[in-house]
C-alpha cells in the first residue's frame, strides 16, 4: 500500500515544481527503505554489550518543546512529563531508523528544562537529547557469518574441499 503512495506524492511534487522538466533532484529511494530495522536500541555507554559497531551515521542533537494548558487532565506534572519524555525516545528511534541505524550510543539528556503555573493549568518543557547514531551487529551473528564465509569462497578447481583465500 505505501509502494503506490511515493510515486503518485512524487508526480504531484514534481509537476507544482516551479524548476524545468529537467532540472528535478534525483527522487531516489531513501537509505531506509529497505532496510528492515526493528528495535532500536538506546544507551549511554559509547558501545554495546556483546555487539561491534559497524558503521556510524553521525550525530543526532534534537531540541523537543512541549507546551499544555491541559495540566491536571494530563496527570499532572508527572504525568505530562512521563509522556513527554516517551514520545522524545519515540521520535529519536524513529529518526534514528529513517537513517537507517539500530541504535543510538552515547545517548544524553542534556537539558530539561520545566515551567509550570498550576493557576492557569499550563506547563511546558524543553528538553535537549545527543547521542550517535550507529548500525550494530551482535557478535554472535559476526561468527554464523564469519564460519559460512570460508565455504563459499572454495572455487570449483579446490581438490578434496580445501578453502582458498
Amino acid at each position: 500500500m505505501l509502494s503506490l503512495l511515493f510515486p503518485i506524492l512524487a508526480v504531484t511534487v514534481e509537476k507544482a515544481s516551479p524548476m524545468g522538466e529537467g532540472n528535478f533532484r534525483n527522487r531516489s529511494t531513501p537509505p531506509c527503505a529497505n532496510s528492515t530495522v526493528g528495535v532500536v536500541k538506546m544507551t549511554p555507554l559509547s558501545f554495546i554489550p556483546g555487539a561491534k559497531i559497524t558503521k556510524y551515521l553521525g550525530i543526532i542533537n534534537m531540541f523537543f518543546i512541549r507546551e499544555t494548558t491541559s495540566l491536571r487532565e494530563e496527570g499532572g506534572v508527572s504525568g505530562f512529563l512521563h509522556a513527554f519524555i516517551a514520545e522524545v525516545f519515540a521520535m529519536v528511534r524513529a529518526h534514528v531508523a529513517a537513517l537507517g541505524g539500530n541504535a543510538v550510543v552515547s545517548y544524553i539528556m542534556k537539558q530539561c528544562v520545566f515551567m509550570e503555573n498550576p493557576n492557569k493549568n499550563q506547563a511546558q518543557c524543553l528538553i535537549n537529547v545527543s547521542g550517535d547514531a550507529v548500525v550494530f551487529v551482535r557478535e554472535s551473528e559476526l561468527e554464523v557469518v564469519s564460519t559460512q564465509q570460508p565455504a563459499a569462497s572454495c572455487q570449483p578447481s579446490c581438490p578434496g574441499g580445501e578453502v582458498t583465500t
